[in-house]
């Protein structure tokens, strides 16, 4: 089989290839790197093996030799791999020794180039490396403390320098460059996690670079082009705010995308997970209706029951549920403008007298969560309906860790789609000095009931009127 050696890009998940994302949907196995989006590893079909390498700042560390061998001995064994790296392979990525050890052990691979952070981070801080009448040359060097760079020589080259992996040297680099000739006012920049949520771009000169408080990852430039400020990211409408994102993990893309790209800054911390339960097929298949109240319902149905049940429609609590339904081929037949269970029961039809065929004709089917509410129940067998329902998996709470709890506390914004959420938050709930903003009503009666301070209502059960009622905060 072949090892694929793809570029997930800086950061941005949406800046991967067309044909990176497409091996990252087949293959067998995964072999992904610290700075690879996270968010990519969600588009893996299920099964497929995940394998964390990264190598992170004053841990214990797996070598390169050791992916080298994992990747030789996955490949041998006949399985698909995509060895996911951030940036582009072959640009201070050590994809050319990974290259090598494949061609060496005569394992088949080929190379998806990846947008290098040397370029794509500063085009997300709105700095171009090169301009017509300033800057017509670029240089990209590494500033890793391991490294032999002739940084007189360096020093000596016009244009642009973009320097990678040199965070922590900076200062060092700061002075070597001064020394090579390079004028201490010389405008510079460094930015952090660019072109995702976290970015923070800070412009200094060669003199203060090593003063400038940053952590990495992060990309120096230095050069003039550093005085061209033609940031967007962080112009948005929420440039300066932040906004914690609870959704399950998986599930929080979206969310962090919409918020990201209005220039927040965005942190996922999970509040729950979802537990798939054990649950026996139906022995009577055939239904009137089934009534979906989450997209996790539809997606854990899809994943357990879909091919034992037969519904002539098909209702939903949602837009995001519907979407969720939609992308198993199916249109939601029926539902609610407001976007609520109550709602959805007020517009179901009643349910007509039954005739001996066909037997589904006044049955519903509810996959629900095993903490789900029985509004919908009782309201459908109000109107004459037998309601079949089953408990298709159950949300348990998180513990957050002290980090976690500081961001919380730290945060403009605390996103909730569900009341589970609320539930996780607990006690803290009431000493949150962020604004709580609810998908429904009910979650933001259970905020107000723990004691919170400041809570928004979104217009609908939607992931756009989350951020829509952010935006009108």
């Amino acid at each position: 089989m072949t090892v694929y050696l793809v570029g997930a890009g800086p950061g941005d998940p949406g800046l991967i290839t067309v044909k990176g994302l497409e091996l990252l949907r087949t293959c067998d196995v995964v072999v992904y790197d610290r700075l690879a989006p996270g968010e990519l590893l969600a588009e893996t079909r299920a099964g497929c093996e995940l394998i964390d390498v990264g190598k992170r700042p004053k841990a214990s560390e797996i070598t390169q030799e050791a992916i080298n061998e994992i990747l030789v001995d996955r490949a041998k064994i006949g399985l698909s791999v995509v060895r996911l790296k951030g940036g582009d392979p072959y640009v201070f990525g050590r994809g050319g020794e990974e290259a090598q050890a494949l061609a060496h052990a005569g394992v088949d691979f080929e190379v998806v180039p990846g947008v290098t952070s040397a370029v794509g981070v500063l085009a997300y801080a709105g700095i171009p490396v090169t301009h017509r009448g300033i800057s017509d040359t670029l240089t990209i060097v590494t500033g890793h403390e391991d490294s032999n760079v002739d940084w007189e020589a360096v020093a000596k080259v016009t244009g642009t320098i973009v320097i990678l992996m040199g965070t922590t040297q900076r200062e060092a680099i700061s002075k070597s460059l001064q020394a090579g000739g390079v004028p201490q006012d010389t405008p510079c920049a460094i930015v952090e996690w660019g072109t995702t949520t976290r970015q923070r771009s800070q412009r200094c000169t060669l003199a203060e670079l090593g003063q400038i408080p940053a952590r990495p990852p992060a990309v120096i430039v230095v050069g003039q082009v550093s005085q061209l400020n033609l940031a967007w990211l962080e112009r948005g409408p929420l440039a300066g705010k932040s906004v914690v994102v609870t959704r399950t993990k998986g599930r929080a893309g979206e969310l962090t995308r919409l918020f990201g790209g209005l220039g927040a800054r965005v942190l996922e911390i999970p509040t729950t997970q979802t537990e798939v339960l054990d649950v026996a097929p139906l022995e009577e298949s055939e239904f009137e209706w089934v009534v979906f109240s989450s997209p996790t319902s539809v997606e854990v149905f899809y994943s357990t029951l879909a091919g034992s049940v037969v519904g002539s429609h098909y209702a939903v609590v949602g837009q995001a549920t519907a979407q969720a339904l939609a992308s198993h081929g199916i249109a939601a037949d029926l539902m609610p403008d407001s976007f609520s269970a109550q709602d959805l029961v007020a517009i179901f039809p009643h349910a007509q007298p039954t005739n001996p065929e066909p037997i589904s004709s006044n049955r519903i089917f509810y996959p629900k969560s095993q903490i789900g509410r029985e509004r919908i129940i009782k309201g459908l067998e109000n109107k004459g309906w037998e309601v079949v329902s089953r408990d298709l998996y159950t949300t348990v709470p998180l513990k957050l860790d002290e980090q976690q709890l500081r961001e919380v506390m730290g945060c403009d914004f605390i996103t909730i789609t569900a009341s589970s959420n609320i539930e996780s938050l607990g006690e803290i709930v009431s000493e949150i000095p962020g604004t709580l903003v609810c998908m429904g009503e009910q979650s933001a009666q259970d905020a107000r009931r723990l004691g919170a301070k400041k809570v928004l209502v979104a217009r609908h059960q939607s992931l756009n009127a989350i951020v829509e009622a952010v935006l009108s905060a």
